[in-house]
């Protein structure tokens, strides 16, 4: 009787949804990981492009595809896209904001791309096409949920870092140091 309940569990929707679920996660985080790999790969690539061209001032507005693992054309394709609804600014700001070292296109992609996983992964296990869209959009709202959540992660670490910060500064300026230098010293 037990074994049926059991056998009977795993067959059911409860059990599918459960397992979609944590494919999803699985691949999520699997994605995640990579893309973390690639990000500080870029990151450094960024910085070393930064200190040999101090006196050249790059904007925050050029696009260069192809320094990331996302190909030049998907990336150009998601900058355009951003670009033509109007919320490539605000994407970048966003992921400015999160310190993550992606651009607008490129978070354009990892968006598609995960919806598109999604509702793959929703048809295969449940074979509901409504259902199936439904897993697609919340997977497709996940990086939004993550770079929100990075977001907040990062702002609260500068709030528990700024009294140190305004110590410092302080100590610097009544030491007699100018504000460049009290600057400098707290970098």
């Amino acid at each position: 009787m037990a074994v049926a309940l059991v056998a009977g569990f795993w067959t059911g929707p409860i059990a599918q949804g459960i397992v979609v679920l944590l494919a999803a996660s699985a691949v999520f985080l699997l994605g995640w990981l990579l893309f973390g790999t690639a990000v500080r790969a870029k990151k450094d690539r960024d910085m070393a492009q930064r200190m040999a061209s101090v006196t050249r001032s790059a904007t925050s507005d050029d696009f260069r595809p192809g320094n990331g693992w996302i190909p030049d054309r998907m990336s150009s394709f998601g900058k355009r896209f951003a670009d033509a609804r109007g919320f490539s600014e605000r994407i970048d700001a966003e992921l400015e904001a999160a310190g993550a070292s992606i651009r607008s296109g490129e978070f354009v992609v990892v968006s598609i791309v995960a919806s598109m996983v999604g509702v793959v992964m929703g048809a295969a296990v449940f074979g509901n096409p409504i259902l199936a869209l439904l897993i697609g959009v919340a997977a497709g709202a996940s990086p939004t949920v993550a770079l929100r959540t990075a977001i907040k992660r990062r702002a609260e670490k500068l709030r528990d870092q700024l009294p140190d910060v305004l110590t410092i500064m302080a100590s610097s300026l009544r030491a007699g140091h100018s504000f460049m230098q009290s600057l400098d010293t707290t970098a």
